[in-house]
């Protein structure tokens, strides 16, 4: 089989699947948020965090949903990076300095992604990926999709 039919089968599965799993993932995504009540989990951990899930956010519960979500991601960074020599798959690599894990740290929160140095040379793959993950797929407070009650 060349690449170009491998290629353009992978394609059709992939729409095929798509048109198949639209209505019912969509279906459930709208029921999950358009419920009227919370579920218990949430339930426990908004009375856990102090969150009344029925009221609007104000912008000063915002400011502090921002600041403590991106101080939480810079020291999840900079302690990942200061770590890396000894967490497991770092494949030799030493801990990156205090001063460019704290550079590095920072710039991932605020999203310049300014660092000094080739991304993949000091850094142990593993590292790279957390921290990567950590920027790009974390949760957001202030960015989930709200609920219509």
């Amino acid at each position: 089989m060349s690449d170009t039919v491998a290629g353009l089968l992978q394609i059709l599965t992939l729409v095929v699947i798509l048109v198949v799993l639209h209505r019912p993932v969509g279906s459930y995504l709208a029921w999950i948020y358009r419920a009227p009540r919370d579920w218990r989990l949430e339930r426990g951990f908004y009375r856990l965090i102090g969150v009344d899930s029925k009221a609007e956010q104000t912008w000063r519960a915002y400011l502090r949903g921002v600041l403590i979500f991106s101080a939480v991601g810079v020291v999840f960074v900079y302690v990942l990076q200061r770590l890396q020599a000894v967490l497991p798959y770092s494949l030799g690599f030493p801990a990156i300095p205090a001063g460019l894990s704290f550079n590095t740290a920072a710039s991932f929160v605020t999203n310049t992604n300014w660092q000094s140095y080739s991304p993949t040379s000091p850094w142990a793959m593993r590292c790279s990926s957390a921290a990567s993950w950590c920027r790009t797929s974390c949760r957001r407070p202030w960015e989930s999709p709200s609920r219509s009650r």
